[in-house]
């Protein structure tokens, strides 16, 4: 390349594209459907070529967020088998609706660098930055 590869000005043309797509789906400026169908499909098309000459979105989020937990878990030294231990346990206390017994757990995760997320259907966690 003879010039410099212009990395913030492809970020910001990604940007944009997710700014375009957000108020397509939110706030569309015109009222065919279709039309507004076909432009987020092309726009969607658009994102995938950009991201990948930059080295962008190479994988599912929930790979790589399970990736940089592991990582994380390493250099802390977090033993991952108990802390999902004690998350069942924890899970078992509050279905008996023990919640003393399960806030105390969460105060032990919280005191190995841990932070949960409790959704509808389960817990997950990560190491607290």
């Amino acid at each position: 390349m003879d010039d410099d590869f212009n990395c913030a000005g492809a970020t910001a043309v990604l940007a944009g594209l997710f700014g375009a797509m957000n108020t397509l789906v939110d706030k569309p400026p015109i009222h065919d459907k279709a039309v507004v169908g076909r432009t987020l499909v092309e726009l969607r098309k658009t994102v995938p070529k950009i991201s990948l000459v930059m080295g962008l979105f190479e994988r599912r989020p929930e790979e790589w967020l399970l990736e940089r937990r592991e990582r994380a878990v390493r250099q802390k030294g977090i033993d991952a088998a108990r802390v999902e231990a004690l998350i069942e346990k924890r899970a078992r206390a509050r279905a008996r609706k023990d919640f003393q017994e399960a806030d105390r757990v969460r105060n032990v995760l919280k005191a190995l660098g841990v932070e949960l997320t409790d959704k509808p259907l389960q817990t997950t966690w990560k190491v607290a930055t």
